[in-house]
């Protein structure tokens, strides 16, 4: 059988053209494997072309353009969602500006991470070129577990430090955010290590798959030696029964060890959470369906918004420990609105605002204790050419209008070294929107005694055509469980658009709200203390 795949394989790779489409085709096929779109069980083999367009290619230039293809339609698709920015007309734009602008982010956003993984694609095509000249065209277990390295290092360290063009919410790992036992992992090895396991997968399942050319001009080292293909001869690598047998059985283990972990993991928390559920604290969630136009651009209207929220939170029957309101919910900050009237509805009430000092303007979240003294968060990580303009000053003016909003000149960053928020309703983690995406972000703020990480966001941004406007929120969900798992934390997520939901500290995904609609989300949170191991030592 595997044979007979490999023969219309190499069929596919045997003229320049046709491995042009195959690379295309593939690297568009994989990016249904996000968490967007539900294909996350391909994920587990869906690089294999990437390693048969490395392993055939006649050279390493050949190889890093096929490959580089492969990696910009799987980008394309992961980040199709940025299409949803259209239209940008509220901003001040003219239809063609907003349509070029939200083209330009697609493409730019979709090559920079393509080109971020140009290491792992030379060091993949290094170590193929050794065992070819070895006469050996499979990869060994050293290689594999170095090479899953080097796609660690680039997709995740890369991606996370060169964060002005990127957008790090693509990783394969995060298609599977629903597999409950499987991503138990992650509270060892966090997200980057569930990513490591998938690509040791795919790096193992390719050596059963190889690829027979007929073109003289094409791999002479995989070529038929009658110059066409010919499928009584055998390929090069593994093809004895026995040593297939040992791949899958190898593999087989390796997931069954993790699922193992993973089930002891849930029944352990859910007996936890059943033995302590009086300890529970309440919340609720306005989610209040404003658009970006209202709260970010000179025509909003500020009251309004603060109005719908508090007809919204008057709806509440039994007072709440942890009342929340989300990003931007105050956009005011010259003249504040009101806010005490709300301790009739919860001890404590977190919402996002816009602050300033000493002449610098924050996106941050207050924490109105009725009892003590108010605390502020202001954010640390900020979306670029949404929250602020890099290499401002270099830009033409149509560009600097994305700097501009409410609050004039755009956000400053906060010092890295924020610490949690300690109110009546827990030691709490705050995040604001895009730092969700950072791992080491909230588990450092997890080290210092946070027992409940609190994630307030606006993707309103995102209000596109129906294919786009979702796409976002879903993968930014499957962010949300891995930052829960990590840490064996419960997180509240409180998106002004969608999704607001409890990510319960092993995965589960509770009161979740539709997108795109006004709602009232209640609940209960758990208290947790103790560290997971990566939270100790994650990297």
């Amino acid at each position: 059988m595997l044979n007979s795949l490999n023969l219309i394989i190499s069929f596919c790779l045997n003229s320049k053209l046709s491995r042009l489409f195959f690379a295309l085709t593939m690297g568009l096929v994989l990016g249904l494997s996000s968490a967007a779109l539900g294909w996350g069980f391909y994920a587990w083999f869906g690089l294999i072309p990437l390693m048969l367009l490395s392993k055939s290619s006649d050279s390493f230039k050949a190889a890093l353009y096929e490959c580089s293809l492969f990696l910009f339609a799987y980008n394309l698709t992961t980040l199709f969602w940025l299409q949803g920015l259209h239209p940008l007309t509220w901003q001040g734009f003219s239809e063609i500006e907003s349509i070029a602008l939200t083209n330009s982010a697609w493409l730019v956003a979709s090559l920079f991470h393509s080109l971020l993984a140009l290491p792992f694609v030379l060091v993949l095509k290094l170590f193929y070129q050794y065992r070819a000249d070895q006469r050996s065209h499979e990869l060994k277990i050293l290689d594999i577990l170095f090479i899953a390295f080097v796609w660690l290092v680039c997709q995740h360290k890369l991606l996370l430090h060169f964060h002005v063009l990127s957008v790090p919410i693509n990783f394969l790992a995060y298609s599977q955010y629903k597999n409950i036992y499987l991503i138990q992992i992650a509270n060892l090895i966090g997200v980057i290590g569930l990513e490591y396991v998938i690509v040791v997968f795919n790096l193992a399942l390719s050596n059963l798959f190889n690829v027979q050319m007929s073109n003289q001009g094409l791999a002479p080292h995989l070529r038929a030696e009658s110059g066409n293909l010919n499928v009584k001869r055998p390929f090069f690598g593994i093809n004895g029964p026995i040593d297939q047998l040992n791949i899958f059985s190898i593999l087989a283990l390796v997931l069954v060890l993790i699922y193992g972990y993973g089930f002891m993991q849930v029944k352990t928390t859910q007996h936890w959470d059943l033995n302590n559920f009086s300890k529970m604290k309440s919340f609720s969630v306005v989610q209040a369906d404003y658009s970006a136009a209202a709260s970010r651009s000179a025509n909003g209207n500020a009251i309004s918004i603060f109005n719908l929220q508090n007809q919204l939170s008057s709806k509440l029957v039994d007072r709440q420990d942890l009342l929340i309101w989300s990003e931007g919910a105050v956009p005011v900050v010259d003249k504040p609105v009101e806010l005490n009237n709300l301790m009739q509805f919860a001890d404590d009430f977190a919402f996002g605002t816009y602050t300033r000092t000493n002449g610098s303007y924050f996106n941050s979240i207050q924490f109105r204790d009725f009892v003590n003294e108010d605390q502020i968060y202001n954010k640390r990580l900020l979306v670029s050419f949404g929250e602020y303009t890099p290499f401002y000053s270099l830009l033409p003016a149509s560009l600097k209008l994305l700097a501009n909003s409410t609050v004039g000149q755009g956000f400053a960053h906060a010092p890295q070294n924020q610490g949690l928020v300690d109110v009546k309703a827990g030691k709490i983690a705050p995040a604001l929107c895009f730092e969700l995406l950072f791992p080491d972000l909230i588990r450092s703020t997890v080290l210092n005694g946070a027992d409940i990480i609190l994630n307030l966001n606006d993707l309103s941004w995102f209000k596109g055509n129906k294919l786009t406007r979702d796409w976002v929120k879903r993968q930014f969900l499957a962010v949300a469980v891995f930052r829960a798992v990590e840490n064996k934390r419960d997180l509240i997520l409180a998106g002004n658009s969608g999704y607001s939901a409890l990510i319960n500290s092993y995965g589960k995904i509770k009161y979740q709200s539709e997108a795109n609609k006004i709602a009232l989300v209640q609940g209960h949170y758990s208290l947790r203390d103790g560290f997971s191991v990566y939270s100790l030592y994650g990297w």
